[in-house]
């Protein structure tokens, strides 16, 4: 899942990067059902549509703003850190690189940890920028679950 989520974010960034005028499925089937071609946002898709983030070390009125973020901008908010299924989250902003979450985080592949820093500057730019320039210094090796 995680390389089929990357590869659309990779699309997409590419298509802004271009000033493609990106719009979302439902916009195609709307053009068919109406004989037309609706030009509203509303088909544009969020800047962290599909994102599911988790925060850790923000204090509270920094987690509250992210939250006001992921909800504005389309990612889903999660305070607890969910390591599997379909809502495993697909980001964790840390204010440092400590703490419970921070530490379950390095052993699932599929999280990314990254600063608010990301966020913040991903929502500028109108599109997601690349994870590894955000990440939080020092960030432990990876671990497998055979290594742990």
């Amino acid at each position: 899942f995680g390389a089929r989520r990357q590869s659309w974010v990779q699309k997409f960034n590419t298509a802004i990067k271009m000033h493609v005028d990106v719009k979302i499925p439902r916009w195609v089937e709307d053009c068919y059902e109406k004989s037309a071609i609706p030009s509203s946002r509303e088909y544009t898709p969020r800047t962290l549509e599909g994102f599911r983030i988790c925060v850790s070390g923000l204090s509270r009125d920094h987690r509250e703003l992210v939250e006001q973020a992921c909800r504005l901008y389309g990612a889903s908010f999660y305070s607890t850190l969910v390591t599997r299924g379909p809502e495993t989250a697909t980001h964790l902003v840390v204010g440092k690189p400590q703490g419970r979450k921070f530490e379950v985080a390095t052993l699932v592949p599929e999280i990314v940890i990254v600063t608010p820093q990301w966020l913040s500057d991903s929502l500028v730019a109108k599109r997601s920028l690349p994870c590894r320039h955000y990440q939080p210094s020092p960030v432990p090796t990876r671990h497998t679950p055979n290594t742990v």
